[in-house]
């Protein structure tokens, strides 16, 4: 899972290096793309611990009535927001003049990457009280 990140993350920030050079801001943004995407990943990875558990998904547009996760819209929501961005970013923007557009995009990718990361890491905690849960109720007297 990690080499899959790094590979994407690498992937991401090389392409195109010649066109980079001249510009200071694509290098940044690229790495905040990839660490919107790397962080979405993620935060489907710790949903996935924490319904294993027991835990219930608790955002009505990706679980079911019983608080399942529908993991095949919860997939292509994650990979349709880091694809577009990356298509918006990557092609679209190109037909503009450089400037403060690379600053933009790196403010909606990090902000995407630090609302991921911090339901990742909510998920960590809600699986970590899982852990306890389950131990204690498992452990024997």
């Amino acid at each position: 899972m990690r080499g899959v990140l790094c590979a994407m993350a690498l992937l991401v920030c090389l392409n195109g290096t010649a066109e980079a050079q001249g510009r200071p801001g694509v290098w940044l943004r690229r790495l905040t793309l990839a660490a919107a995407c790397a962080s979405g990943v993620w935060d489907i990875y710790t949903t996935r611990n924490a319904v294993r558990l027991g835990a219930v998904e608790s955002n009505r547009l990706l679980a079911d009535g019983q608080g399942r996760p529908r993991w095949g819209r919860m997939i292509a929501l994650n990979v349709g927001v880091c694809a577009g961005s990356a298509l918006a970013q990557e092609l679209l923007d190109r037909k503009r003049r450089p400037g403060a557009t690379d600053y933009v995009w790196t403010g909606v990718n990090s902000a995407l990457a630090v609302r991921h990361a911090a339901a990742a890491v909510h998920n960590r905690r809600v699986t970590a009280e899982m852990r306890r849960r389950w131990d204690y109720l498992l452990r024997p007297e």
